[in-house]
C-alpha cells in the first residue's frame, strides 16, 4: 500500500515538473525529462528491493517447509505411539481379566476341598 502511495506521488511531482535534466553517472551521462528520470529510480529501487528480499523470503518459505515436514512426521509418529498404547491396554486388560479369572477360579477350588 505505501508503495502504491509513493508511486503516485512521484508521478505527480514529476509530471509537475517537466523540466529536462542531466544526469551524470560515472562515465555515463544522459538526458530525459524528470519524469521519466524519477521514475526510472524508483524502478530501479523497486528491483533492488526485491533483489535483497528475495533470499530471506526463499529461506523464510524453506524453513516453514521444513517444519511442516518436521510437524507431519511426528504427527505420524504420534499416531503410531497411540495406535502402540491402545494395543498395549488392550493386553493390559486382557491379562488383568484373565488374572482375575485365574484367581477367582483358585479361590473356588481353596473352598471345595475338604480338610
Amino acid at each position: 500500500m505505501s508503495g502504491l502511495l509513493i508511486a503516485f506521488l512521484a508521478i505527480v511531482f514529476a509530471l509537475q515538473n517537466p523540466s529536462p535534466i542531466t544526469v551524470n553517472l560515472l562515465f555515463w551521462q544522459f538526458q530525459g525529462s524528470l519524469a521519466l528520470v524519477l521514475l526510472f529510480t524508483l524502478a530501479l529501487g523497486v528491483i533492488a528491493g526485491i533483489l535483497v528480499c528475495s533470499p530471506i523470503v526463499i529461506k523464510r518459505n524453506w524453513k516453514i517447509a521444513s517444519a511442516n515436514k518436521k510437524i507431519k512426521e511426528m504427527k505420524r509418529a504420534l499416531a503410531d505411539q497411540d495406535e502402540v498404547m491402545v494395543k498395549q491396554e488392550k493386553r493390559i486388560k486382557y491379562l488383568e481379566e484373565n488374572l482375575q479369572l485365574e484367581n477367582s477360579t483358585k479361590n473356588h477350588e481353596q473352598t471345595k476341598l475338604p480338610e
